[in-house]
């Protein structure tokens, strides 16, 4: 190749050229038209520029992407803490499900007692009905059994001799009498 630049003869690298599309001779710079060298010297210029501003435009996106990293870091780290959160949150409903089924369970022993105890009151109410039934009976037979007593009450005495009577009778032996309240 550095003998087509130099314009030298031929050689196998003006072959290779020719092959890749390069034009079969390399022309002198000094021959170039001004027009052309112009617009090869404005296109160095650009790159020189853009090789100046590359610099500091690496280092804003340097910055930039530090910035992204830190940010990418803390948002790594609250996600973290998302995620603890949640597995707290997920232990205390598991443990809110338990209670809630022993409260469960509580309960439905609360409403088979409840059942036991209406049956008992049910036994109870029927039972108080027979007892105001029977107290009414009483209530309804106690001016007689009074009555009765007040009949009964002077007889005591005459009953009490009929027994000593009874008593001198041959084989009547009465059992003792226990002692009579004042």
């Amino acid at each position: 190749m550095a003998v087509m630049r130099s314009g030298m003869g031929r050689s196998s690298g003006a072959v290779l050229m020719r092959a890749r599309g390069y034009p079969r001779v390399i022309a002198n710079p000094l021959l170039l038209p001004p027009r052309l060298l112009f617009r090869a010297l404005d296109d160095l210029h650009q790159i020189a520029l853009a090789a100046r501003d590359i610099g500091p435009r690496l280092s804003t996106l340097q910055d930039r992407a530090d910035s992204i990293e830190e940010q990418l870091g803390e948002a790594i780290d609250i996600a973290r803490q998302i995620e603890e959160r949640g597995r707290e949150a997920i232990e205390m409903a598991e443990r809110i499900d338990t209670r809630a089924q022993a409260v469960l369970d509580l309960a439905d022993r609360v409403d088979e007692r409840a059942s036991e105890i209406m049956a008992e009151a049910h036994t109870i109410q029927l039972t108080a009905a027979e007892l105001a039934l029977r107290g009414g009976q009483v209530a309804e037979a106690l001016p007689l059994l009074q009555r009765a007593l007040e009949i009964a009450e002077p007889l005591d005495g005459t009953v009490e001799r009929l027994g000593r009577l009874v008593d001198r009778l041959p084989g009547g032996v009465r059992a003792p009498r226990p002692p009579r309240a004042p």
